[in-house]
């Protein structure tokens, strides 16, 4: 499952329109059975989008656990993996984004640590 999270999945870091910080880990594909896999080892959803494509999404907890799972076994995420983990946990105690900027400067660092590995990562795949 680690090498096809390495192919396809993704880590998403999103702030909603409240201000809230949003992770999810989540894998695309055409096949809902590949996907059915890690719904039933991870939880989350399976949901099919207008573009005949399926998508596993998983958040809190249950993301932690399934990011925890893959990360010793991920070559190509395994960096994303580990700041997925570290904003989970600087999450958990309700930081919140203002319009100035954030309240958390833990936060800060870390969406800019994680903004350059996944351009570097993106760039070392071409």
């Amino acid at each position: 499952m680690a090498g096809f999270f390495d192919g396809e999945g993704n880590v998403n870091w999103a702030i909603t329109n409240k201000g809230y910080s949003t992770l999810t880990i989540g894998v695309t594909n055409l096949s809902r059975r590949v996907l059915e896999l890690f719904e039933d080892a991870f939880g989350g959803k399976i949901s099919h989008r207008s573009d005949n494509v399926f998508q596993w999404q998983v958040c809190g907890e249950e993301s932690v656990v399934a990011a925890k799972a893959l990360l010793p076994f991920c070559l190509i995420k395994k960096k994303q993996l580990k700041l997925y983990i570290e904003g989970k946990e600087i999450c958990q105690i309700g930081v919140k984004f203002n319009g100035r900027g954030l309240k958390d400067s833990r936060l800060v660092d870390l969406e800019v640590k994680y903004s350059n590995r996944i351009k570097k990562a993106k760039k070392d795949t071409l």
